[in-house]
Order: C-alpha cells, then structure tokens, then sequence
C-alpha cells in the first residue's frame, strides 16, 4: 500500500513536503556508467589496510554491474593487476559474517574480458574523469539516456571535494569538486551519483547562489553527511585488512531486498499497478541499513537528493542503477571465512551484543594502550621542546606511541587511514627519513590540536577529564546504544545524540580548529568531539554554551593576532620585508618606464 513520506526524515533534501512511496512504472532508459577511485598507490596507499576499501567498493560495483547498461568506463591509477600481485586480494563486508572476494588473481581474466577498466596516470586521472563525464552525458542527452557515477575516495570536510589521482598522497591529489562536476555534467537529463567519501552529504545540501536551487542538479546518494566521516567496516584481527564501506553494503542489500520484494511482495492491486519511487527507495536504504546492516546506522547520517526534486519518480530511472540479480551476483563472489568475533566492532543488527560498555574507555579496536593513564605522554609535548634520544624514526615512533596511547578514534573511520602506519611504527616497522617526516607532520598536528581542545576545556573549567585521557569513540558508541530508535517516538528517543550532534555542529561551524594543512593529513574529528562531549555533560544551557563557543573564537583570534605580531617583531622577518618591499619597487619603476607614454594634445 503507498504511502506518503517525506524525505527528510531520512536525509532527503527537497523543496516540497510529501511524496507517494509508489508510483506508475516507466520504461527504464539505457544507462551510461562511468566510475573512478581515486586513490593512489603512493606509499602502499592501496593496501586494505589502508585505503585500499574504496578498491574493495570500486570492485565490488564492477562486478555487479558487469555486462549491464547501454556503455560503461571505469577509471582509476592502479592497475588491477598490479593490486593482485601486490596485495593478494581484496574483499568486501562485514568480518564478522560472510564477506566475499571482490578482487583476486581468479577475477582478472572476467576483468580484463570486460574491456571497460581504464588505467591512467595518477596526474591525468581527474582531468581524464571529467572529459569522461562530458562525452559520456553529451551522448545521454541526445540519445535519452541515463548516467550513473561511481565516485571513490577520500572527502574534505571544508569544500567538500574528493582527492582524485596525485602523484604523492590523497593530501596533495588533485581535488573533484561539486563546481566541476556539474559543468562536465552540462545539459544530461537523469543523472545519478553515489558516492562513498566522508563528508559527501555536501554535495546534496550545497545549493546555488540564489539559495533556490542545489549547485549539482543530479540525484545523489551520498555515504555521509556534511559533517560525517564515512566509514569502512572495522579491520579483520587475522591480517588487518578493512573490506569495503559500510554504505555500499547496505546499498548492495537494499537492491537484493528491493528486487525480492518487486517479485514477492505485492499485496494488492495498486502494487501490481505500481513501482516504488524514488522517496520509498531512499526510505528503504536507510532501514535495510538499519535494520539488517549495521545498527548505528543512523549515526552515518547518510543524505539524497533527487534530480529536479523527482522523489515521486520510479527509483530505478532516477537513481540510475540498472536492473538486474545483484542477490545471484553478489553470492557468485568466493566466500571468505568469518574472522574471529569482536564484540566492539560487532555492529550486526543481529549480534548478540552483550558487551560492558562502561569497559570501552579502556581502549579501542587497534589502539595500543600497553601503559596506565598516569604515564601518557602530553599530546605536542614533541613539538613544544621535549627531546628524545637516538634517532629521528625513535623520535616520530615516539610521537606515534604517544598518539596511539591517546585514544585517537575509530581505525575505521576515512579520515584515521594513517592509524595503521603508526600502528606499525610503533611495533617496530622502518620507513625513509622523508615519509618519517611526513608522519612526524601529521603526529604533531593532530596531538597539538588535541592539547587546544583541553586548553579551551581548561578555560571554560568544563567537567572533563583532559582529552588525551578521553575516549570520545567509546563516549559515542554508549550514547548511540542508549538510543533506542525502536520506541515509537524516535526523534524523543534520538535526543540526547541530537543535542551533542548539534553542539559539535556549532563548534565546527564556528571554525574553532583550524583545518590541516595539505601535509596536516586528513581532518581530525576528536577535538571538536571532545570540546562538544564536554559542553554536554556540563548540563549547561544551550544559549551558554553558544555564547562560550563564541567566547573561545575570540579567544583564538587574539592568540593568532599575538602570535602573528610577535613574528612580525622578528629581526629576521623585518629585514626580509624591507628586502621585499625594495625588490617591489624597483620592479614598479621598471614596469612604469616599460609602459607606452601617453601623447601630448
């Protein structure tokens, strides 16, 4: 029976208000595809235990999508077969039930078949992308078709752009924004994006100048939201290897479970007269998430958007994906055996989860804590002048240790892809001097914006322990479980997450911590997770607590105005500026004299 639902109560973004769940089937157009992973083997970046789960979603899609549509072209910079004998294999789905072999030696013949895998040159790959997404959609517009792309990669937090290629790492990639995308895109009438990068959601919320309109007409399926970081499914304990997103697998189940329901789930008459539209397919994929995925799946805050606002529309015109048995295909991938059970990382809905969440401030999946509270390091006590003895690797593994010991986060999590090397720093593992330098960038940054956040806790005397002694990831995992999202009323049973969600979102808006440089490494979530953690559990009113946050803010201004003056005062910074400033001149009098004169009247 239809329904009426309104998208943004599963983070759709629209103008109108109400959409019928169904609607009259159409005739599906052909389907243009066109994908590209934009990660690099820079350094083992392609590693699955790295970054090597956006190849696991790259693979994965291929595979399901084999054979199907009217064209299809998949771009990236690592040779398949450069990544099978490197790295063996890759797989896909959560350790704990059964995942499957995406790409390995056997899966190369069937790829390489296929003929639509382009490899590029690192440097090449998003100008290459782009000129793709232009002929591609020129030729489904006069041939009324339909473009579905796959994009693959890290996300920014701030533009919202996602590395493509780069001949070092994702820090210096050449960035994929929502602006040159929408000019490749020109004129094609249905077009579709998924994609799985942190902070993809704001590609849906990001609107044109005038505000009446998104800045990317096309319907999006996007991971996470603008403020979220995505997520791969937590590392297997054998050999440590991450296996895809956890959004491609409930986009995966919800297309199985969509196709049992069209062909077994009819009810009525108005069924069998009907399809879903696209409101109810993004409804859908946000309870099979939920429901058969992961069970904070909510916590992914994941967002969608339909191409002129078509919610009412069929789901499989407007979302592009083409019709087929992904139930058949998926289970015609090697199976691989269950990793051994960790409770932690068990997010199943169907776990037995019987774990002591008050234990979880102990550590957390990857974390080396090794020794008591009492005897961590003070997060930038490195860069603030404490020597070590012996060598620069002694030194960074130091800081290493130092960050590990300070619950860091989830491993999981897209913008903590460098965990695993401090991981294997500290269990003794050597690199060069220039990437230890490299490491040393990222340590330093994340560790001394940690001690600011316990500064600016300082300040405010907020109830908390400091923030090298505090686990935000484990803080979360028992708010979210105490959320219990099966009560009838779920925005009641949602609030105390959406209280801390909206502080955390007034502490990042403010600009409070300063984003990373590109050789800072990717955002780093805690620090505005800790602050907003103990603006919570302060109990202080709403209106305090935004009359604080802008307190801080001014606060941070007079100590960057401090410090810049105080560079200024330099001797050395002086004389260079005089040094400038007599180079300019004298460069001014030779562009006037080079100049045409003006003729007397």
């Amino acid at each position: 029976m239809a329904e009426m639902l309104k998208p943004t109560d599963f983070g759709g973004w629209g103008r109108r208000v109400e959409f019928s769940s169904r609607c009259p089937p159409t005739i599906e157009p052909g389907t243009r595809i066109i994908a590209v992973c934009g990660i690099n083997d820079f350094d083992n970046a392609s590693s699955p235990g790295e970054d090597g789960w956006f190849h696991s979603d790259f693979y994965l899609f291929h595979h399901l999508f084999s054979g199907l549509g009217t064209n299809q072209v998949w771009l990236t910079c690592v040779d398949p077969v450069d990544l099978v004998v490197k790295y063996k294999e890759f797989v896909h789905g959560n350790r704990l039930e059964m995942r499957r072999v995406v790409l390995d030696a056997e899966m190369l013949p069937d790829i390489e078949k296929a003929n639509n895998i382009r490899v590029i040159k690192p440097k090449h790959l998003l100008e290459r992308f782009l000129a793709t997404v232009r002929s591609e959609c020129k030729l489904a517009a006069s041939n009324e078709e339909s473009v579905l792309i796959l994009i693959f990669g890290h996300g920014d937090k701030d533009t919202y752009g996602v590395s493509i290629g780069g001949k070092t790492d994702s820090l210096a990639a050449p960035r994929l924004t929502v602006e040159n995308l929408n000019i490749a895109i020109g004129n094609a009438a249905n077009v579709a994006l998924l994609m799985t990068s942190c902070f993809s959601g704001g590609w849906v919320v990001k609107t044109a100048r005038d505000e009446t309109k998104a800045l990317l007409n096309a319907t999006v399926m996007a991971a996470a939201g603008p403020e979220t970081v995505s997520e791969s499914w937590a590392k297997s304990d054998s050999i440590g290897r991450a296996a895809g997103s956890i959004y491609a697998s409930a986009l995966v189940k919800a297309a199985m479970q969509m196709q049992i329901a069209e062909e077994e789930g009819v009810e009525d008459e108005d069924e069998i007269r009907s399809s879903p539209a696209y409101v109810g397919w993004a409804k859908f994929i946000h309870d099979i998430g939920r429901d058969e995925v992961d069970r904070l799946f909510w916590k992914h805050d994941i967002k969608f958007a339909a191409q002129n606002d078509s919610w009412d529309s069929e789901w499989k015109t407007i979302s592009g994906l083409p019709a087929a048995d992904y139930k058949a295909r998926w289970e015609m991938l090697k199976p691989i055996p269950i990793d051994k059970a960790d409770p932690l990382t068990n997010r199943a809905p169907n776990a037995n989860f019987e774990v002591d969440m008050a234990t979880l401030s102990l550590g957390e999946p990857g974390c080396i804590v090794g020794t008591a509270a009492s005897s961590l390091g003070e997060p930038g006590s490195i860069i603030l002048g404490q020597e070590f003895r012996g060598s620069f690797l002694n030194i960074v593994r130091e800081q290493a240790r130092q960050y590990l010991n300070s619950f860091p986060g989830n491993d999981a999590s897209g913008c903590n892809s460098h965990h695993s090397r401090f991981q294997s720093l500290v269990r003794g593992d050597s690199f060069d001097e220039e990437y230890l330098e490299s490491l040393s960038n990222i340590l330093c940054y994340r560790m001394s914006i940690m001690k600011l956040a316990t500064d600016f806790k300082d300040l405010l005397d907020l109830p908390i322990a400091d923030g090298h002694l505090f686990d935000t990831w484990a803080w979360e995992q028992r708010t979210l479980e105490a959320c219990d999202i099966n009560e009838t009323d779920i925005a009641k049973a949602k609030e105390p997450w959406t209280r801390y969600e909206n502080i955390r979102h007034a502490i990042n808006d403010a600009r409070i911590f300063d984003s990373p440089t590109r050789n800072q490494g990717f955002f780093y979530s805690k620090p505005s997770e800790y602050l907003a953690i103990a603006f919570y559990v302060s109990g202080r009113p709403n209106e305090q607590i935004l009359s604080e946050i802008e307190k801080l803010v001014k606060f941070k201004n007079i100590m960057v105005a401090y410090h810049e003056k105080r560079v200024l005062e330099l001797s050395a910074v002086q004389e260079h500026n005089k040094r400038f400033f007599r180079t300019f001149s004298r460069l001014k009098k030779r562009l006037r004299s080079l100049s045409p004169r003006k003729k007397a009247i």
